[in-house]
């Protein structure tokens, strides 16, 4: 992979009432400092959004680079800095209006510890909430209101029912010790979806964690999609849903020169099982095989799904759309990384 920096810019679809017609419009992220990438987005309304940015730096994103952005107009965007602890980074954020959000931010270089921070101001001031102290990396948080949210990481779980004055433990996840010797999984950046009050988790592994009670208890599917390590979650409702993923082939080394190679799959019964579903784009100028970073329903279509790329400048970019659950693709654009995509209804 190439070792270059470069600048990830929001993008927002604007999709027509018929969904006939398809445009994308740039927007810039309100920051300019180059080498930054989009890790996560959070819409609480239709025209209020928030993300988080990191380092994009020899073919990965997610370094010490702690800036947040925020839109009240759905269009233009202002970002600012976030004060946090020495080498911790912001992994996903959760906002419920235009004031108040919250960051979970971890050591994702040691795996070992994660935080969660708050502002009520519009992010003017980002304030740590000691009682978040976890002893694993955060991965995952997710506010269903003002009072109630979660944090799930590696190997921990905690909620809080007064916005996060006290942060509780809620046990792990139950990951399959047979099969990863261990008590801990990993999660790749922005994996996991959100549906009322079910939530999917997807790990490196292949595996599929689920609450139905707002995290309070969970399940694993039982059928993993190893090699593949879940990218991107999609659910329309609390049964039908997709999942992009991928694995790693190697080059002429075995360690480098390789390509990351493309695996999707649909579930029809939330998540209980997956059946591949190729995202085929028949297309000259982005192969069918190119590794996908997200997937996303459209609220309000009957099945609209929209795929989007990955963050790096070497391999292909594009996004794609969908009317039917995902049997059949066409290409949106080939020229611009999308990574994370979000949306709140057909327009």
């Amino acid at each position: 992979m190439k070792k270059e920096l470069l600048i990830i810019l929001f993008t927002s679809c604007l999709l027509g009432t018929t969904l006939k017609a398809q445009y994308w419009t740039k927007n810039g992220t309100g920051l300019s400092a180059s080498g930054v990438c989009v890790i996560d987005l959070s819409v609480p309304e239709d025209k209020v959004a928030w993300g988080i940015l990191s380092v994009f730096s020899s073919g990965s994103c997610g370094g010490v680079v702690p800036y947040y952005t925020k839109t009240t107009n759905g269009s233009s965007w202002n970002a600012g800095a976030i004060s946090l602890l020495p080498n911790i980074t912001p992994v996903c954020i959760s906002a419920i209006s235009a004031t108040t959000a919250w960051i979970l931010a971890s050591d994702i270089s040691t795996n070992k510890v994660g935080y969660v921070y708050q502002t009520t101001n519009g992010g003017t001031n980002w304030n740590i909430q000691n009682s978040s102290y976890s002893p694993d990396a955060g991965r995952f948080i997710h506010f269903f209101d003002a009072n109630e949210g979660i944090t799930v990481g590696d190997s921990s779980i905690f909620r809080t029912m007064d916005g996060g004055i006290n942060w509780i433990a809620n046990g792990a996840l139950p990951v399959d010790t047979s099969f990863l010797g261990s008590g801990s999984t990993n999660f790749i950046l922005n994996s996991y979806e959100v549906v009322g009050n079910t939530i999917w988790l997807g790990d490196v592994y292949g595996y599929i964690y689920k609450s139905v009670d707002r995290g309070i208890n969970w399940m694993r599917m039982p059928n993993t999609i190893f090699p593949n390590s879940i990218k991107g979650i999609a659910f329309k409702d609390s049964l039908y849903g997709m999942v992009v993923a991928s694995h790693y082939v190697g080059g002429g080394s075995g360690t480098s020169g390789g390509t990351d190679v493309d695996e999707s799959y649909y579930s029809i019964d939330g998540g209980l099982n997956w059946l591949p579903m190729p995202i085929l784009f028949n297309s000259s100028n982005v192969d069918d095989l190119s590794a996908k970073y997200d997937v996303a329903y459209v609220p309000g279509t009957s099945n609209t799904f929209i795929v989007t790329s990955e963050y790096n400048a070497a391999v292909a970019a594009f996004s794609g759309i969908s009317y039917d659950g995902g049997k059949n693709w066409s290409l949106l654009d080939s020229t611009e990384q999308h990574t994370v995509c979000v949306f709140t209804s057909p327009t």
